[in-house]
Order: structure tokens, then C-alpha cells, then sequence
């Protein structure tokens, strides 16, 4: 997490999977129309752009990686490293797109798969000789499990995750931080009705809840109150809302809502960005192999019982 967190790379992953073109349509949405239950209808039923993907060369990613911006760009042989790590371990695919010279289809042909006749994804026509006959122009794409991910907002919950972990300015980081549950779902013993709860973990025998959403927009006040109340349910006190945009929207709702006992801590882009920009990654790559401080799978299901014991009262 360390390294996707840096703010160059998660910029190049939301260039890649076209998400940027999906939040602005989503953006745009929000904006202009007023009807809640409209606008939400709309936006559900985006299609998932992000699965198209955005292939890039590699002097193209290597420009954007090492462009000034928010004064946070990298020198070339870290690029180079960046690259050389994301192919690795799989979140680049290395590849060459190859134009049908009968419908003119473009195909995207992996490196695995180069041969010196292509089949055509269209018309099922042969390419002979598709990759030329002197170099080729790599290009790259980014793994569509990923991209779908971070379609899905799955991205702002890891960050929050390392965040909490091991962020510079975390709360929890220097104390004592048991378990990282993504996706906890509550089921009332009672009615049935369940509760997802999109990040948990456990400070100090304390039970901590979360909500992460890409806009701090779609934090409404009932949102909110919802994830008060059920906080006060599973014996809780506090509540970690994030967000990727409109921090700001975020912080005047909670305004609103009544807080009594219950401490929220907000994470905006700033917070879920890695706190070291300025630092080179060439260090955090070739350690990548101390991983973070995340309990070993032998406490998980003891968290579980201790959960389940104490703040569960009624759920299943």
C-alpha cells in the first residue's frame, strides 16, 4: 500500500481505468438534478466505464509520472522502477494494439500472446506481421480487476485501511490496533435487516467503524445519522467517514446530526495520500517485503468471537 498510495501512481491508476471521465459525468449529475431519487437512479445506472480501459506508451506514463504536480513528481529511474514493479505484480498488463486492416477493429494483443498471425476480434480476418518489422511501441493497461475496483470505490477503502495502519498522522498508529475487516455485514437477529459496514477494526479493545464513499457528497445526512445509530447499537463510539472529493460538504453535514458519544474522525484525499511524497519510492519497493503491521491470520477469528461477544448484541 505504501507504494500505490503515493500520489503520482493513483493518479496514473484513475488516467488508466477512465474513472476520471466517469466522476465528472457523476459530478455533472450531482450538480444538476435536484430529484434525489432520479439523480441516485442515474448514477447506479452508469455503466462501468472504467472496464474500457485507457492504454497508454510508455513515454506517456513516464511524462505523467515525473510531471510537477501539487509539487510531487518523480525523477526517471524511479519511474522507470514504478513500471518495471506494476508489471510485476500484475496491475499493468504489457501489450500492443493491433488495427484490423479489414473492419479496421483495434486489438489489443497481450505480450503473452504475440504470434506472427493475429485473429482479428472482429471479423476474425489474419493479421500477418501485426507488430511491424523493425520495433515496437509498447503499451500498456491496467488489469481490469483493478480497474473495476477502483469503478467501485474500492480504491478509497484500501487507502483508508493503510491510513489507518500506518499513515503519518494517523490517531491509531502507534497503538493497539487489532484487525482490518473490509465489508462486514450485520444481520439483525431481530428483523433480518442487514447492516454493511464498508471498514472495522478494533483500537485498544474498542470496536471502530467506517464509511467510504468517492464524494463527500454522497455522505447525506440520513447516511450519516444511519451510521451513528448503528454505531450506538454494536456498542461503538467511533466512526471514521472518508472520502476521495468535497470534503468540505462532508464536514458542513455533519453538522447536523446529533454526535453525542460518538467521536467521527473525517479522512479527506490529503489524509488517504501517502504522507511522504516528496520520498523515493526506490527504497519502499526494494522492502516491499516487510509488509505492513496487519494482525496475523491466527488473531482474526478471535477478533471475530471478541466482536461478536461484545458489540453484537442482537446481530448475527
Amino acid at each position: 500500500m505504501w507504494i500505490i498510495s503515493h500520489p503520482k501512481i493513483v493518479d496514473l491508476f484513475l488516467e488508466m481505468s477512465n474513472i476520471n471521465k466517469v466522476n465528472e459525468l457523476r459530478k455533472l449529475i450531482r450538480e444538476n438534478i435536484d430529484d434525489e431519487e432520479i439523480k441516485n437512479r442515474i448514477i447506479n445506472s452508469l455503466p462501468r466505464k472504467s472496464l474500457v480501459g485507457n492504454n497508454m506508451s510508455y513515454p506517456a506514463i513516464k511524462t505523467r509520472l515525473q510531471a510537477g504536480v501539487d509539487n510531487v513528481k518523480l525523477d526517471s529511474e524511479t519511474s522507470n522502477d514504478i513500471v518495471k514493479w506494476l508489471l510485476n505484480k500484475n496491475l499493468f498488463r504489457q501489450g500492443k494494439t493491433v488495427r484490423c486492416n479489414t473492419c479496421y477493429t483495434t486489438n489489443w494483443v497481450s505480450i503473452n500472446k504475440f504470434d506472427s498471425t493475429i485473429i482479428c476480434s472482429g471479423c476474425a480476418n489474419s493479421i500477418k506481421i501485426p507488430f511491424g518489422i523493425d520495433k515496437i511501441d509498447w503499451e500498456y493497461q491496467i488489469n481490469t480487476l483493478i480497474s473495476a475496483g477502483i469503478d467501485q470505490g474500492l480504491l478509497i477503502h484500501l487507502l483508508t485501511g493503510f491510513q489507518i495502519i500506518d499513515g503519518a498522522d494517523s490517531p491509531y498508529r502507534k497503538r493497539n490496533l487489532y484487525g482490518l475487516y473490509y465489508g462486514l455485514n450485520f444481520i439483525s437477529g431481530k428483523n433480518g435487516k442487514n447492516k454493511e459496514i464498508d471498514i472495522a477494526f478494533f483500537i485498544d479493545g474498542q470496536l471502530v467503524i467506517g464509511e467510504c464513499k468517492v464524494s463527500g457528497k454522497d455522505f447525506s445526512d440520513q447516511v450519516i445519522q444511519d451510521e451513528v445509530d448503528f454505531a450506538r447499537k454494536v456498542k461503538s463510539s467511533k466512526i471514521i467517514l472518508s472520502c476521495f472529493e468535497d470534503v468540505e460538504e462532508l464536514e458542513n453535514t455533519i453538522k447536523n446530526i446529533n454526535l453525542e458519544g460518538i467521536e467521527i474522525t473525517i479522512l479527506g484525499k490529503n489524509d488517504l495520500l501517502c504522507q511522504f511524497p516528496g520520498q523515493s519510492l526506490e527504497k519502499q519497493i526494494n522492502e516491499e517485503e516487510k509488509t505492513l503491521p496487519i494482525n496475523k491470520a491466527k488473531h482474526y477469528k478471535q477478533n471475530l468471537e471478541f466482536l461478536k461477544d461484545n458489540h453484537m448484541d442482537g446481530f448475527g
